[in-house]
């Protein structure tokens, strides 16, 4: 039996806000799928948050449905399990179920570990809520188990498991919740796989490999894997800088080999460690960019080296640092950096309002007020960001859903 792993496509995710980001969701879930007919799989199992939230928008309904009625007409079965954005918080339905009543899905686990038997295949689907149960489980022939939690070996801090925690006996283990690709192994040789998300969703979730699903042949008992890297997935271009025109060069040499090889034009997330008067260079090449339509969207980071200096004069000039003799230092005032103190030690809404009053009725106040903003601007925070994005993104709005609900 051929098998398709897929997960987290979160359907109605718009990652950072982006409508064009909303789109891209979409076509990475459409590709992933295309490629269960294009292989001739048997099944797809998909290891949870095939929505983003348990209340999807309408248009996450009708891209699922269009796809999953192919895979159904294609006598190609489709397991879902629940992650915990498939999960409504109180009462209701997940979507999943919804999807199950509508005869698109046959195979969905939501509330209870499910036990299947497709063929020669016995299947075990864990859903998120019900993930610490899966130590308790057993398999007696060949099979997949099925799960939405994280394991210690991927390294995020709240784990759910261990992967020594994993039931022997099956074939292959396919798991979901960790967006990025990483494939284990058990003691025994049991593969255990993240096949990731299929689109980025967050700055952290880039890799250098992209997004993929995979692959499983399960016609012996070992089972083989091939992964699949998807197209439609937007590239990224990410790094942290020191210097504008390095910056510059990597992201427009960059930009315009994603674009002649095809792809998407990209994202830009960069980090600069500069002053705010070395900048309007590469705001200016950014924007450029946009309007040739090499980059779709660009968030800039300035890591500024001001608060570092700022530290080591408050050290070696004021002596004891306090919060109070921080404050002064800053402010410039003792009566505004006073006031202030109070305010911090006492930040309610009564406080607020008597700082206000004071300072609209007190002529030195609102000076020494102006003066440190004028001071201050284009300083603090020491992290301040940018971020544009491209006017070509809005234009899918009224015609760039039908593709996919036609």
């Amino acid at each position: 039996m051929m098998v398709l792993h897929v997960s987290d496509t979160h359907l109605g995710a718009a990652p950072y806000g982006l409508t064009l980001r909303y789109r891209d969701v979409y076509e990475a879930f459409v590709e992933a799928m295309e490629i269960a007919l294009r292989e001739h799989v048997d099944l797809v199992v998909h290891t949870g948050d095939f929505f983003n939230s348990p209340n999807p928008p309408p248009d996450a309904y009708m891209v699922a449905a269009k796809v999953l009625r192919k895979l159904r007409d294609r006598d190609v079965k489709v397991i879902a399990i629940a992650g915990q954005h498939d999960m409504p918080k109180r009462r209701g339905l997940s979507p999943l179920q919804v999807l199950e009543s509508l005869g698109l899905l046959k195979y969905v686990a939501v509330d209870e570990i499910a036990h299947w038997r497709i063929e020669d295949l016995e299947i075990v689907a864990v859903p998120y809520k019900l993930r610490d149960e899966i130590s308790k489980l057993k398999s007696h022939g060949k099979g997949i188990l099925a799960a939405h939690l994280i394991l210690r070996e991927t390294g995020v801090p709240q784990y759910d498991a261990r992967l020594a925690d994993l039931p022997e006996g099956f074939s292959y283990i396919a798991l979901g919740d960790y967006h990025k690709h990483l494939e284990l192994r058990l003691s025994n040789g049991t593969p255990v796989v993240y096949t990731g998300s299929t689109e980025v969703l967050r700055r952290d979730e880039v890799t250098e490999n992209g997004r993929i699903v995979t692959i499983v042949d399960l016609s012996k008992r070992e089972a083989h894997i091939q992964k699949v890297t998807l197209r439609t997935p937007r590239p990224w271009i990410a790094g942290r800088f020191t210097d504008v025109k390095t910056a510059i060069k990597t992201v427009t040499e960059r930009a315009k080999q994603f674009v002649s090889n095809g792809l998407k034009t990209p994202i830009v997330y960069v980090e600069l460690e500069c002053k705010n008067s070395d900048l309007t260079e590469f705001y200016h090449v950014m924007d450029n960019l946009l309007k040739k339509n090499l980059i779709a969207y660009y968030k800039v980071e300035i890591l500024e080296s001001w608060s570092r200096d700022f530290e080591k004069v408050v050290l070696e000039e004021v002596g004891e640092v306090t919060l109070r003799s921080v404050v002064r230092e800053v402010v410039g005032n003792d009566i505004l950096a006073s006031r202030i103190l109070e305010l911090l030690n006492d930040p309610s809404r009564e406080s607020a309002r008597k700082f206000v009053d004071e300072i609209a009725s007190n002529k030195e106040l609102k000076e020494a007020l102006f003066k440190l903003l004028v001071k201050t601007k284009g300083r603090l925070p020491t992290r301040k960001t940018r971020a544009v994005e491209s006017r070509n993104s809005h234009s899918f709005k009224k015609t760039g859903l039908a593709k996919f609900i036609r």
